[in-house]
């Protein structure tokens, strides 16, 4: 008997071309109920995107390899929207305001902040109703300084924060997959399956920096993705991907030899399912922030998640002729 094969097969139960069997062998086949079915055979490696590799696409990435990979700069969507610069009492009471001290000083205040910086400047002292019912007070003041008005407080971490984070959300994608084989295609039992990610995301730190006439205050937001691969099938691991996956070469090496090199989002599956197995590749992400003038710490964001479904069958060949 010969079967009628494509060159660059996957293996396993698979038969290469035109490859001599039994009548035994035939008929054992038969007595399992073997079936044709489409046996499907990897597609061309997905096109690289910059920043990865799996030792298949010609780049580097590591998926959750710690240090941001990259800088992204949000200033520019950032910055227009912080409403900084807006002074409050320390001890969070409501009632603080500026006054308009001199010159000329009241002699009252013995206060005496020496000449102005530049023409018609005065000084200014913020009062906050703290101690004694907000009189105008040294105890009651909480800062001070000159200008033509009132002077302004730098932005404060905790009003880029928001908007930056706002801005970071928005560039966490779900991954866009490239499978092998490819959906709707049947895969099958013990050999490797590839999943390849069309937008890989790499680790990154994003900042943007706010400033106004007092100064100036830059946050940074540190994305670290992990992804892994869900077979779906019973008792499967999750396996770890690059941030690209792993696209299957079509002109390299056989797939159980290239699932061994980089096992990175591969999975051979074990068990038949003619309906597919339900799987999924999630990315999770751990963010941390931090600012130039102290303050951070962690930031919440939700699983990014892409589901697919794997049909597998067994191979069965397709009688072609008998010796």
């Amino acid at each position: 008997m010969r079967t009628g094969m494509r060159a660059g097969t996957r293996t396993g139960t698979m038969l290469t071309a035109r490859t001599k069997v039994t009548r035994a062998a035939v008929l054992a086949g038969l007595l399992l109920g073997a079936a044709a079915v489409p046996v499907s055979f990897p597609a061309a490696p997905a096109a690289a995107q910059a920043g990865c590799d799996n030792e298949v696409n010609p780049q580097t990435c590591h998926a959750g390899a710690g240090t941001p990979g990259r800088t992204v700069d949000l200033s520019a969507e950032v910055g227009p929207h912080v409403s900084g610069g807006e002074k409050e009492c320390i001890s969070g009471n409501p009632g603080g305001h500026w006054v308009d001290v001199g010159p000329p000083f009241a002699s009252a205040l013995d206060f005496d902040p020496g000449p102005p910086p530049e023409p018609g400047a005065h000084y200014w002292v913020f009062l906050c109703p703290n101690h004694i019912n907000g009189i105008l007070n040294p105890v009651n003041w909480e800062g001070g300084g000159w200008g033509i008005t009132p002077p302004e407080e730098p932005p404060a971490p905790e009003d880029v924060l928001p908007p930056l984070w706002d801005e970071v959300q928005a560039r966490l994608h779900a991954p866009e997959l490239a499978l092998d084989p490819p959906a709707g295609e049947h895969a099958v039992v013990k050999v490797p399956t590839f999943v390849g990610i069309l937008n890989p995301q790499v680790a990154t730190r994003y900042t943007a920096t706010a400033a106004n006439s007092a100064g100036s205050v830059t946050v940074w937001i540190d994305v670290i993705p992990t992804t892994t691969l869900h077979p779906g099938e019973p008792d499967a691991d999750g396996v770890r991907c690059d941030e690209d996956g792993h696209a299957f070469d079509d002109d390299g090496p056989k797939p159980e030899v290239q699932a061994e090199a980089d096992s990175s989002c591969t999975h051979a599956y074990d068990h038949v399912s003619e309906a597919g197995w339900e799987g999924d590749v999630t990315i999770t992400w751990a963010v941390t922030w931090g600012s130039d003038m102290g303050p951070g710490g962690a930031l919440d964001a939700a699983p990014s998640v892409q589901p697919f479904t794997r049909i597998v069958d067994e191979y069965s060949a397709v009688v072609t002729d008998f010796d």
